[in-house]
This record gives C-alpha cells, structure tokens and sequence, in this order.
C-alpha cells in the first residue's frame, strides 16, 4: 500500500477534476460564484476599504466576507478574461490540491490506507465536485487553506518548529479573513481535539506558543483585524434579512448534504425543455449512464456514518475509533455553532465546510474492517465511491437533459453578448441573480447600473425620484433586464417600475427575449418609451 499510495491520490485527484470539468460549460455563472468580482470588476460594490499609499485597498465585501479571492481573482483575469473557465479552472485547482493536502495529513497522523481511502471517498462525492466547480458558497479558498494550516500544524507537531506554528496561523487568518464562517472549522475541530487528542493540546501549551499563534493569524487575517477594529464587532452585529428556517428543516439540509440530495431542484430542471440539446459523446453517455442505473438521487455515505460510529463504539480503543469520535465530535459541533448565525446551516454550502469530517469517519471504519478482512474494506469503498459516482453522474445527466435553474442559467454569456452589440447608455438588471453574471462576463465594459431604492417595497416615491426616472427614461433612455418567467419571484420592482413610468407617460417596450442553450426563454429585454 505504501508504494501505491501517492500514486493513487493523484490519480484520485486528476479522477475528481475531470468530473468537475464536465460541468463547466454545462452550468451558467451564478450570483454568489462571482460576488468576489463586485471588488475587482465595475460598477464596484464593497463593504469597506483601507487607504493604502492614498489609494484604497478594497478589504471586506460584507461585514463577513473579505477580498482574498478577489485579489486572488484579479491576477487570473490579468491573464486571462473573465469567462466560465477563468472563474471555475482555478478553484478547481484548488480542489485538487486540497485533496492532496488531505492525503498528506492523514498519511502522516493514521496511516496510507486511511489516507487514500478519504480521497476517494471525497474525489467521488456530489457535493464535494459540485462546490469545487461552482464555488458559490464560498468554500474552495475555505477548505484549500483550512487543511494547509492543519498540514502545518501536523508538520508542527513532529518538528516542533515555531515557523511551522506561525505559518500555521497566517494560514488560518487568510482563512478568516475570507470569511469569518472559518471560525466555525477552528472552534469545532480545537473541542474535538480538546475532548479526545487531549495529550496533543494540553500538554505542549504554553502561552508563548498561543502568542505566535494569534500573531500569525491577525497577520494573516490583518484586513479582517483591521476592518473589526475600526467598526468594532460589526461582523457579529451583521444579520442578514432573509427567512430564518427553523432547525429541523436545517436537519434535513444537512443530512440530504450528507446523503448527496441537497442540490436537485435547486442547481437541476425537472421540467422538459422545448430543445433538446445535441449531445456530445460525454452528454450522452451520462444520460445513458443515468437511465441504466435507475436515476440514482442518494449515496451510502449517509447510511455508512452510523456503521462507523457503531463499530467505533465497539472497538473504543483503537486509533481508528479515537479518529472516528474526532471526527463526529467535530462534524455535530461544527454543525450545531451554525445555529447561533441567522443564515447558519441553511445551505449545503455551509455544510460542506464540514468535509471530509464524514468521509474521515467512514475511512476509519474501513480500516478496522481491513484489519481483519481487506478484501471485504475495499469491496465496501468500492461500493460506496461507487454510488457516489452515480449520484454525480445524475447531476450531470439532468442538466444535460433539462437544463441548469434560472439563476444557473446558461443564457447569461448571450445575454452579455447582445448587451455588448446593443451598446444602450445604460443596463439596468431589475431583479436578483442579473447584476452578478453581467458585471464578471462583461468585464466592466457593460454600463451597468443599480436598480433605484425607490423600487424595492415600503420605500417612497419622493418628488427628486420621480424627476431623477424622468430623466433616465427622457434622456439617457436606458435596457432593463428581467427574468421572462416571474412565476415564483418577487413581482413588486418590476411592478412599481412599469406603473411609475406610465404615469410619466412611459410604456414598456420589448426589444429581445434571450434563450439558454436549451432553447428555454430566460431573459426579457425591454426599453421605455413614450406611449402613443
């Protein structure tokens, strides 16, 4: 196994990339998968900025969420324009190497086959390929630098190097700094390792090593530091306004994330499109693949956690089963500090922060089958990777057949491509999920404008704002960009729009209705004008 092992993780690895490939171009660009360009690309809309040389330094895009990937970002679209494989190539590069990173860390604490083992069953997950393509949460630069920091803290820990330890905490302040839901990992896996590797955290304390620790990290993580410093506690205080579930429907969320259900019906159409696409060779070998197999909609991941767990409780005293207790410990923690953050838990973008906690347990369980039967422990991986696989597969086959939802939707690029010919003096998107892909695709060469104040509800409609829509339908006579089906939406913006415009003797004008590749009406172009 020792001799094989690298080989198989990169081969795992490069097996993991080629599945998020797929969905590349299967997938338009999404809202929150390029809320990292509103930093970097025109019209800006960031939270907060540091003067720097007496030029700003862009810092946090919201009161939790920092800048680091639109630096980051801004370097790749120096070499490349900004375009589906530009903004997805590089976090799934990241992917990659954060499986490889996996590898290295349990390689090094439980051993080769625990290592391989956890990067195949992630390499195969649904949700893990998904999120490592889409990146909408986001959570690559999380978990890329997440397992850095540990790596570190493991080569730390062996070497007793204090560089080690403060490299350890610039990481873990990157970290933070890209989003404070990092601290959410910290917490959950420090009790997890307090409760159970007790020796590890205990014993080499001392408060010279926690000095280097938190120096590092507010180095690393300084524009965050800064930011909090300057508006104290503004990153707690922030509350977004959005419907708070309650926690048994986050119950679901978790274990349909666990079981690799989460995202049909929210990334996947399951009404027929009026077009069916031409397929290429891969497109239809996945749908064929989906039809074979039964149109698999669940994994064994979720089913297998409870055996773990179960066989842990049994063999208690084994290495094994101490990983598998750190790995619950952290997972249920990590998963119940959630709860205190109005959004916490809401989405499977949170949950799988989480990863590989699940599939660390489940390794673990195999291995302590292993000692006794391999052939049995490597038939089990092989069964669960498997299904694993097929669920993926369902994905891809479902938005290969029916189509990405609307705010996936691949009729963005020909809407920024009519846009650019159309050339208007100004574009105004009219509801949520337009500004974000016209901002990123057009590359700030797109005049685009935010949507007035005085359209959203219970705002009021002053006489300086009936004169300022006067003057924009009078004179800079600008497109509005709305969805064609509002079935479902918020109808109130585009309402008041239409109904203030008429009574400055304005009517709406259609100019163009944009398809995705589906053949599917997406996008509804309209102009006001005056009526007749």
């Amino acid at each position: 196994m020792v001799r094989f092992s690298l080989p198989a993780a990169l081969l795992l690895s490069l097996l993991f990339f080629a599945a998020g490939f797929i969905f590349i171009r299967q997938v338009g660009v999404q809202q929150d998968e390029v809320l990292f360009t509103t930093a970097v690309v025109p019209p800006f809309e960031y939270h907060y900025a540091i003067e720097l040389r007496g030029r700003p330094f862009t810092a946090m895009i919201m009161p939790y969420l920092g800048t680091l990937k639109a630096h980051l970002w801004s370097k790749v679209f120096a070499l490349r324009p900004a375009d589906v494989f530009a903004i997805r190539l590089p976090v799934m590069v990241l992917s990659a190497a954060t499986l490889l990173l996996y590898w290295a860390i349990f390689r090094l604490t439980l051993g080769h086959l625990v290592a391989v083992l956890v990067v195949g069953l992630l390499a195969f997950d649904p949700l893990y390929v998904i999120t490592s393509t889409l990146d909408w949460g986001p959570v690559v630069l999380q978990r890329f630098l997440f397992a850095a920091g540990l790596l570190a803290l493991v080569f730390y820990h062996r070497r007793q190097s204090p560089w080690l330890l403060a490299l350890a905490g610039f990481v873990f302040g990157l970290g933070v700094w890209d989003k404070a839901t990092f601290f959410w990992l910290l917490g959950a896996y420090s009790l997890a390792a307090f409760l159970v590797y007790p020796a590890v955290i205990v014993v080499p304390f001392t408060f010279r090593r926690l000095g280097i620790l938190l120096l590092a990290g507010a180095l690393g993580g300084a524009p965050f530091v800064y930011y909090n410093f300057h508006r104290p506690a503004e990153t707690l205080a922030w509350t977004p306004q959005s419907e708070v579930l309650p926690y048994t429907q986050r119950a679901v969320i978790m274990k349909r994330t666990l079981d690799g259900s989460a995202l049909f019906d929210y990334l996947t159409r399951q009404d027929a499109p009026p077009v069916p696409p031409v397929r290429t060779g891969v497109e239809s070998a996945g749908v064929g693949l989906s039809g074979l197999t039964g149109h698999f909609h669940r994994h064994l991941l979720f089913p297998s956690l409870f055996v773990a767990l179960g066989l842990a409780l049994f063999v208690r005293r084994s290495a094994y089963a101490q990983a598998t207790f750190f790995a619950a410990i952290a997972l249920l923690s990590g998963w119940l500090v959630m709860f205190a953050f109005a959004m916490g838990g809401q989405g499977s973008h949170h949950m799988v922060l989480l990863w590989p906690l699940p599939h660390l347990m489940v390794a673990c369980a195999l291995c302590e089958i292993a000692r006794r039967r391999r052939w049995i422990a490597l038939a089990a991986a092989a069964v669960i990777a498997g299904s694993e696989a097929l669920v993926t597969n369902e994905y891809y086959a479902q938005i290969v057949r029916n189509g990405p939802q609307d705010y996936w939707t691949t009729a963005a690029e020909p809407l920024r491509a009519y846009l650019a010919q159309a050339a208007p003096n100004g574009i105004y998107p009219l509801e949520w999920g337009i500004m974000g892909p016209l901002r990123a695709l057009g590359r700030g060469t797109l005049q685009l404008g935010f949507t007035p104040e005085w359209l959203d509800a219970g705002s009021e409609f002053r006489p300086q704002d009936r004169a300022a829509l006067e003057h924009l339908l009078n004179v800079v006579s600008p497109y509005f960009v709305r969805y064609v089906d509002r079935t479902g939406r918020s109808n109130g913006p585009v309402d008041r729009l239409v109904a203030r415009s008429a009574e400055l003797g304005f009517k709406e004008h259609r100019l163009a209705t944009i398809a995705d590749r589906h053949g599917r009406p997406m996008y509804l172009v309209t102009q006001f004008r005056p009526a007749p």
